[in-house]
This record gives structure tokens, sequence and C-alpha cells, in this order.
């Protein structure tokens, strides 16, 4: 089990840990930058151009 997050409670939610895929420069991943894989991982609702614009 990770550790409790350092992080503060924001509107009722605990801050959640998410894992990005392990390096591997030989091997190529369908996701050119981090914000093309929070789009991959994160729910369609979530507005992730302005959670990285908001530097969230």
């Amino acid at each position: 089990m990770p550790p409790r997050s350092p992080l503060p409670a924001r509107n009722g939610l605990a801050a959640a840990r998410l894992r990005t895929p392990d390096g591997n420069r030989e091997r190529l991943y369908p996701w050119p930058t981090m914000g093309a894989w929070l789009r991959h991982r994160l729910p369609e609702h979530v507005d992730v151009p302005g959670m990285l614009g908001q530097g969230r």
C-alpha cells in the first residue's frame, strides 16, 4: 500500500497517484506527451488541457 499523500484533500477527495509507464527508449509508446497519456488514462469528462494550463 502506498504511503498517505502529503497533499491536502480538495473538494472532499484525497490526491490520487498515477503511475506512468516505465521509460524505455527502445520501445515506442502511443503517447508522445504527458498530456496525451493523461487524456488516455483519465475519464473523458476531465479537462486535461485546462488542468495542465492551470499547472495542476
